[in-house]
Order: C-alpha cells, then structure tokens, then sequence
C-alpha cells in the first residue's frame, strides 16, 4: 500500500524565466537544465507568458516592446511597439488571440496576437499598471 520508492513529479513543458540581465532563459523543469538564452531586449525583460495552446510565448520589458516567439523553434515571431515606457506585466487571452500588456504609462494595451497589431488603450489608472490578467472563461464580470 503506498509508494515503495520517492515520487518525483514530471512537467512537460519547458520554464521559461525573464531577468534584468535583458534575456529569457528556456529551462527544463524535470532536471533544471538550462536549455537556451534568448536575447531580444535590449533592458531588463519584466514579464513572460505562454500562449494556452504552449505554443507562443511573450516576454515584455522595460525597452517598451513586447517579444513575442514561437515556442517549437524557439524563432523570434514579432515585435509589438508602441508603448514609450517600461511593459510590467504581460499575458494571453484564454482563447490566445490577444495579449494584454500593462506598462509604467499608467495603461493597459490590447494586441492582435496573430498580426502584433495594437487594438486599443485601456486608461485609468492614475500609476503604474504592474499586473495584468484575463479571466480564465473569457467572460467579463457582470
């Protein structure tokens, strides 16, 4: 009855972690081998995240872009421009059509995860916008 031996939990997907040293680092998390540096910014790199289908991931920084790369080739995909201040925080729609990116310019700003291309600015906040998140449904609160 039990386990006879020390059960060691296995991911399948790589980590990927983004540092002040400008780059992203592709890991694996069953034997913490580090498996490739990415480097696209050209500042510290503030945030990642994947895609929900793993297949893309973005990384924002402080050099005001977002990266966005292919996560089979580990190819750089595209640039998202148009922030003019450090991008805090970063994240994919439940249905991965659209990131969102909250930056130091007190706003939140909606891409077209296909194309890069901006769709609008979302206004408010009076400081820093250091989180971002969508609601795992893809429904709004009511």
């Amino acid at each position: 009855m039990g386990h006879e031996r020390c059960v060691q939990p296995r991911w399948t997907a790589p980590i990927v972690s983004a540092s002040a040293d400008e780059t992203t680092r592709i890991w694996d998390a069953d034997t913490g081998n580090h498996l490739r540096t990415l480097k696209r910014h050209t500042y510290g790199v503030m945030s990642v995240a994947f895609s929900p289908d793993g297949r893309k991931f973005a990384s924002a920084s402080a050099d005001t872009t977002i990266q966005l790369w292919d996560t089979d080739t580990w190819r750089h995909l595209r640039t998202l421009t148009g922030y003019t201040s450090f991008i805090y925080s970063v994240m994919f729609s439940p249905d991965g059509h659209t990131i969102a990116s909250g930056s130091s310019d007190d706003t939140i700003r909606l891409w077209r995860t296909d194309t890069g291309q901006h769709l609008r600015t979302l206004e408010g906040h009076t400081l820093w916008v250091t989180s971002v998140v969508f609601s795992p449904d893809g429904q709004h609160p009511s």
